[in-house]
């Protein structure tokens, strides 16, 4: 696989971090929106999305120590 250049990296970066802005709102939306789910789901739904957008941010910080780095 071929070294992603300066600029692919910040493009990567940003892209993780606007997926991860996007889960983190669907969140918030999403338990104002859908009111018949158990609570049980209530609490699977929002601990599987925050931990998605957890890793979506590990990897933008990921992302964008290795542009700075090149």
């Amino acid at each position: 696989m071929k070294k992603l250049k300066s600029y692919q990296y910040n493009v990567v970066s940003r892209f993780c971090e606007d997926l991860a802005k996007g889960l983190m709102l669907a969140i918030i939306l999403g338990q104002t929106i859908v009111r018949d789910l158990s609570p049980i789901q209530r609490i699977f739904s929002i601990t599987t999305s925050s931990s998605s957008a957890l890793l979506l941010l590990i990897l933008a910080i990921y992302f964008s120590k290795e542009k700075q780095h090149e």
